[in-house]
């Protein structure tokens, strides 16, 4: 039988259905186990890793119960409660010079679990007394406490009246018989029993006051050493590139930088940047600052010598004092003090200072030489 057109593409989409139904079932058939298998796995890893978590938490248990029969009390009752009693009254009687009274103990069974001892220790003294008592109680390692601590005060006395409630254990396995624990405690935050005298400063009976802090006088900072009043400017030449530089020597490490106009400048806590450099001077523009400074030939960075001084009309009639982080300070300018370093430069021939006037002495007018002819 031949298909036309039509029935041919109908049987093929039946025969695509029919493929994927087919491997739909193939597919459900095969991921239902698996899923099941995936779901088996997780479960068994959750109850391994729980299993994990009780087994860690029960070695954990065993060595604190181990830890416990170490620091436990004699296993038999009466030699117990005599060695213990015995302990304690050494330590109230170290501890506590005015004296002290220790009540029988009491024993107090838990079921096949433990045993407890029950003591109160009557005392008097200071906190001092009191520190070291404890300290020495949980210096010890016994399976032991204080369950509860009564402080009053005794009138017209630094001395105060002390109802220490001590407690301890004793555990059917514990592997001692005839003596107490040899091991030191580990519940305390220094083994030194000076750390606590904090405790003997305190008064108990007020609101807490912090300490005042001591009355320290406050010392004058020691001046910084400046290295920038040791860097000189030694020269001013012309580059290579025809440019102008400046040769700035740094006496404190042997060092010569070359400088340009527009390359920062650091020397110490002095920064700054060259603005313009001449022929005899060169200036540095300083932060904060809206003129520049200016440092002639030969001079340093500070002017501690002919000075630093900033630009503009007043230039001249102004010395600065440049410090790190904030505006230079600027002085009113003096005579020059004596045996100052001259500045670099020539002196205008003819003038006051000149060697022709120094030999020829001030200009006369023309009375004055007739007169003396």
């Amino acid at each position: 039988m031949i298909l036309n057109k039509r029935e041919r593409i109908l049987a093929i989409v039946v025969a695509a259905l029919l493929v994927v139904v087919v491997g739909w079932q193939v597919f459900a058939a095969i991921a239902d186990p698996l899923g099941q298998l995936r779901a088996q796995q997780l479960n068994l890893a959750n109850d391994l890793e729980r299993k994990t978590r009780e087994k860690e938490a029960l070695e954990q248990a065993k060595e604190r119960l181990e830890e416990w029969q170490r620091r436990s009390l004699p296993s038999d009752t009466e030699l117990a409660r005599e060695l213990y009693r015995g302990w304690l009254s050494v330590l109230a009687g170290k501890s506590f010079s005015s004296g002290f009274n220790l009540d029988r103990p009491v024993v107090t069974p838990r079921g096949d679990f433990y045993n407890k001892l029950h003591f109160v220790v009557h005392a008097q003294g200071t906190l001092d007394q009191l520190a070291r008592f404890l300290h020495g109680f949980y210096s010890a390692g016994h399976l032991h406490m204080v369950y509860s601590l009564l402080v009053e005060p005794v009138e017209k006395s630094g001395e105060m009246k002390f109802t220490i409630t001590v407690e301890a254990l004793i555990l059917p396995g514990a592997d001692r018989r005839k003596e107490l624990t040899k091991e030191p405690g580990n519940r305390l935050a220094s083994a030194d029993v000076d750390a606590y005298k904090a405790i003997a400063e305190r008064n108990l009976f007020a609101p807490y006051a912090p300490p005042k802090p001591p009355d320290v006088a406050k010392a004058e900072p020691k001046p910084q050493f400046d290295p920038s009043r040791y860097a000189y400017a030694t020269a001013i030449v012309g580059g290579r590139d025809g440019r102008l530089e400046v040769w700035l020597r740094k006496r404190t490490t042997d060092e010569t930088l070359t400088l340009h106009e527009g390359d920062p400048l650091e020397v110490g806590p002095f920064k700054g940047m060259v603005a313009r450099i001449s022929p005899r001077e060169f200036e540095i523009r300083v932060e904060g600052e809206p003129k520049p400074y200016v440092v002639a030939l030969g001079d340093n960075l500070r002017g501690t010598e002919s000075a630093a001084k900033p630009s503009g009309p007043e230039g001249p009639a102004a010395k600065p004092d440049i410090k790190p982080g904030g505006p230079p300070e600027v002085k009113p300018a003096g005579p020059p003090e004596t045996g100052a370093r001259p500045k670099f430069g020539f002196k205008r021939e003819g003038g006051p200072n000149s060697k022709m006037d120094r030999r020829r002495g001030p200009k006369k007018s023309r009375g004055d030489r007739e007169t003396e002819k």
